[in-house]
């Protein structure tokens, strides 16, 4: 640990919980280790989970700094410390309220009138929880981040990527069964985020044990860990608590589309946005907005209204008020309905709208008699005529019916997110049976991950299985691959490129998987011969030798060309220089100044081995340089 940080300080928090709630209590004092403050921690825990404690200024101002954008930070600070933190932390986007809690109220209103976001200054405990309470309900309401994705034209990349590949991503998700194993990783999450908060692990347990899907309305309306999680979750774009969520994500969209209305409904939400929000918004007005979240509204104006108008809310942001015009017609994939009767607070007149719900932003104006921002926006769905045709192109590559986690992790490869898209791949091989006919392209795909990302042994590793898996009568499916993962017999860049050295590690081996990196372009490829290497000149017949391909920068996939038994007796040339092929398709071991290595692998030409020149580019060039 950091010797600046003190034993005192609460900063050890983990990524799960930085996920798992929106909104933070900070608290600064030099005594928040004393009994009483303990026992205040469990209150104010029971309003807000997460609950940080420092002692000191600058690693408090530390964490705050670190924090996203979309965080919400509910601060409590001494009045002394409260001069030194609150200048400098003051115009961050993620601190929403200060309380100053201290011993003189004068002298510390004095100096904390000049910043807006110190809401009171407070003497009493028991009026600082309360304050607490009641300030809470409005932020939950207007300071809710807006999670969106802009549309404005065709194309796939940048803004218009991120729009798309959330709309085919919950679709992916939605048609993904889900199963035990993930529903107890999912509570074994909420159990260790809200451990020590007995009143959120008591509504775990009822949750645990009474939940069904026609309560799911009724668990989201209620304040409590589900609704709390599943919205940091979702505007957080947590994709693996996402995946975890989506049966019950599942649930809300069956209720909705039950429950939907057949009238067009006129809503409203109330909300503060920050002036670089709100500039966002103006800036693409007319266009498509997905919104990457839940998303509340009311029938109610005036309801709506009132909480941007309530006492104590956040002055320093811009009122806005949304006016959507909702017809049902459009809402052929993504639901909304009025949840009012099943919802934990009846009267509240709510409407809810599906995750990733369209509108089109028709209007930004602000009104002259109240300042407040009115965004008007209509409801659309997947049909616009430009979005249409490029969700086609992308959700074809899911096809119809249920997805799996093979289908999950190559959209998010395709999203670039190669990790997870690795971590959903394997998890997939832990849940299928030996020799299920899924596993070839697993492997394959696992390969391609693994090269891409630099670990070309790993890489091997994979393409081994799903070339072993291809065909099991091959004498590559004899081999033992488990040694020959582990044994890394030669290394030219390592042991040196010469005879001397090859003749050294290699002689009296085999088989051997010979792997070439090409150091002109992004070229991994490579041949198998089973042949044990020896000092004795000529060719040799291999009927089981092969060359292969793994990655290129021409995006083809990875390749076997196995030999042409005709010509089985000159598929590799023992000598000093170490040759695969009766053309020299890799000439391994060169005697240059250079000390490189080179292929002519386009020279096979309906040779030795079957593939014709131009059916695939293995090397950049006929003689391209290479790193054995």
């Amino acid at each position: 640990m950091d010797n600046l940080i003190k034993s005192t300080d609460d900063v050890s928090t983990s990524a799960d919980d930085e996920q798992f709630e929106m909104f933070c209590l900070i608290w600064l004092d030099d005594n928040t280790q004393s009994e009483d403050n303990r026992d205040t921690e469990q209150r104010l825990r029971s309003i807000i989970n997460r609950v940080k404690k420092f002692q000191d200024v600058l690693q408090c101002e530390k964490y705050i700094k670190e924090r996203s954008s979309k965080d919400r930070l509910v601060m409590i600070v001494s009045g002394r410390l409260g001069r030194i933190i609150v200048p400098t932390i003051h115009e961050l986007r993620q601190v929403i309220t200060i309380y100053v809690y201290c011993m003189n109220k004068k002298a510390n209103e004095e100096w904390s009138q000049d910043f807006s976001k110190v809401q009171a200054v407070i003497t009493d405990l028991d009026e600082l929880v309360s304050r607490i309470i009641d300030d809470h309900k409005i932020q939950k309401v207007v300071e809710e981040p807006l999670c969106i994705n802009i549309f404005n034209g065709q194309s796939t990349t940048g803004v218009n990527g991120k729009f798309v590949f959330s709309q085919v991503l919950i679709d992916c998700l939605l048609r993904l069964k889900s199963n035990e194993k993930d529903k107890k990783e999912l509570m074994a999450h909420f159990k260790k985020v809200y451990g020590g908060n007995n009143t959120e692990l008591r509504n775990i347990h009822e949750f645990k044990k009474n939940y069904s899907p026609d309560k799911v309305l009724w668990w989201y309306s209620r304040d409590s860990f589900f609704y709390k999680t599943l919205n940091a979750v979702l505007r957080n774009e947590n994709i693996h608590m996402m995946f975890l969520f989506r049966q019950f994500i599942a649930d809300i969209q069956y209720q909705l589309k039950s429950y939907s209305t057949n009238t067009t409904l006129r809503l409203f939400r109330g909300q503060r946005l920050s002036k670089e929000e709100l500039e966002t918004l103006e800036q693409n007005c007319g266009q498509l907005i997905s919104v990457n979240s839940f998303f509340s509204t009311s029938t109610d104006e005036k309801a709506a209204r009132d909480f941007l108008n309530a006492p104590h809310a956040a002055n320093h942001l811009e009122r806005v008020l949304f006016e959507i015009n909702a017809d049902p017609k459009m809402a052929t994939t993504k639901p909304f309905a009025d949840i009012s009767s099943f919802s934990a607070y009846p009267g509240e007149s709510e409407v809810l709208f599906m995750i990733g719900s369209i509108f089109r932003l028709n209007s930004i104006d602000q009104s002259s008699d109240d300042n407040i921002w009115i965004i008007q926006m209509t409801l659309c769905n997947e049909n616009e005529s430009n979005l249409k045709n490029v969700l086609l192109h992308m959700k074809d590559q899911l096809g119809t019916g249920e997805t799996n986690l093979h289908t999950l992790g190559k959209l998010l490869w395709e999203m670039g997110r190669l990790n997870l898209a690795e971590q959903y791949f394997i998890r997939f091989l832990d849940e299928l049976p030996a020799n299920h006919r899924s596993l070839y392209n697993l492997y394959q795909d696992l390969g391609r991950i693994a090269s891409l990302t630099g670990d070309y042994d790993k890489s091997v590793a994979y393409h081994q299985k799903s070339l072993a898996l291809e065909d099991s009568n091959k004498s590559i499916n004899t081999m033992d691959t488990s040694e020959c993962n582990n044994q890394n017999i030669y290394k030219a860049v390592i042991h040196g490129f010469s005879a001397e050295n090859f003749r050294r590690h290699c002689n009296g081996q085999g088989p051997t998987m010979i792997i070439i990196e090409s150091k002109i372009g992004k070229y991994l490829f490579g041949a198998f011969t089973k042949l044990v290497w020896s000092n004795q000149r000529g060719f040799k017949q291999d009927t089981d030798s092969f060359l292969f391909t793994l990655t290129n920068p021409h995006g083809l996939l990875p390749s076997k060309f196995d030999i042409n038994k005709s010509q089985s007796d000159h598929a590799v040339y023992h000598s000093g220089s170490g040759l695969i092929g009766e053309l020299h398709e890799f000439y391994l071991f060169g005697f240059g100044g250079d000390g490189l290595s080179w292929s002519n692998f386009l020279n096979s030409c309906d040779g030795v081995f079957s593939v014709r020149r131009g059916d695939l580019f293995i090397a950049s060039d006929s003689t391209d340089q290479v790193e054995a």
